[in-house]
């Protein structure tokens, strides 16, 4: 292969990846920042048990909003660190997936209706953020996956953030 057709350094390869990733990574935490302020928008808790989960929603989403905004201010004066991302995006992502499965067991049976809205209309939104409760729900799944799976991003933690050994 030509010279000129590296991208970085030649066999750094991975570091390159790794940053790109790094920046899929801080995209999608916004996403889920912004999936998360939707739920707090859209849920309406009434029991006991609902309001505390409901106060972990708000707890997760303030958290995910000022741990991005310290690693964007980093980022911003060439201060990136990519393990951090991992962070941010296995907040993002779960507390996204487990504050859409208690709205949606709050809302019982009728979170089940298709079409439904358990959001009003905004032509800020895209209409799947604000569809029936079980549809929310369900889109969580991809973002465990997208920009590497849950698991992966508990490894990079253990590994480059927590500093543990591999297995």
């Amino acid at each position: 292969m030509p010279a000129e057709n590296l991208v970085g350094p030649l066999n750094e390869g991975w570091r390159v990846a790794n940053g790109s990733l790094g920046h899929e990574r801080n995209m999608l935490w916004l996403s889920y920042a912004d999936r998360l302020q939707e739920l707090v928008e859209d849920w309406r808790p009434s029991s006991a048990l609902e309001r505390d989960r409901y106060a972990t929603l708000v707890m997760d989403n303030q958290a995910l909003r000022l741990l991005g905004s310290v690693a964007l201010a980093k980022a911003s004066r060439g201060d990136e660190d990519p393990s951090a991302m991992s962070v941010l995006k296995l907040l993002g992502s779960e507390a996204s997936q487990m504050a859409a499965e208690h709205a949606l067991a709050a809302a019982g049976a009728d979170a089940l209706a298709s079409p439904g809205f358990s959001g009003p209309y905004s032509a800020q939104h895209l209409d799947v953020y604000r569809t029936a409760w079980f549809e929310r729900y369900a889109r969580t799944y991809g973002g465990t996956i997208a920009g590497g799976t849950s698991e992966i991003q508990r490894n990079i933690i253990a590994t480059q953030v927590l500093g543990l050994p591999r297995r």
